[in-house]
């Protein structure tokens, strides 16, 4: 892969990752709070434990996806440790999603499925294409 691309799809996972935790705060303060908590989970979290558990999903899902994004930056024959943030850091970006959704359809912009739709990309991208990073 030229390096000006695999430079910038490193700078796209990073801005991507950099993006889930000030976002996760909105979630957590302002949307949870006026539009009711998770559906996947209300039932078996407190609205506390809830608030936290998705905060931190969402942190962990940042966290590794600006690993990831800085990896092959930085590190281009690091193929093997890129392809594990990449799937850990779009799992968790999927189920971030997940778990804050209140399940309603009208919400999917504020609750994330645009944040959830590139963290799946990430994830299949490291899976189908990994070696194109290396």
């Amino acid at each position: 892969m030229a390096t000006w691309l695999r430079i910038a799809i490193a700078i796209l996972i990073v801005i991507h990752g950099y993006l889930y935790v000030p976002f996760a705060f909105y979630l957590v303060n302002d949307f949870q709070r006026s539009k009711g908590g998770s559906r996947l989970l209300a039932g078996v979290l407190g609205a506390a434990t809830l608030r936290t558990g998705t905060l931190a999903v969402h942190v962990a899902a940042g966290a590794l996806l600006l690993a990831c994004g800085l990896l092959p930056a930085l590190a281009p024959g690091a193929t093997p440790v890129w392809r594990t943030l990449a799937v850990a850091g779009g799992a968790a970006g999927v189920l971030a999603f997940m778990v804050a959704w209140n399940g309603r359809s009208s919400h999917f912009s504020e609750q994330g499925v645009l944040g959830a739709t590139a963290s799946l990309a990430v994830l299949i991208g490291a899976l189908a294409f990994a070696d194109a990073v290396g």
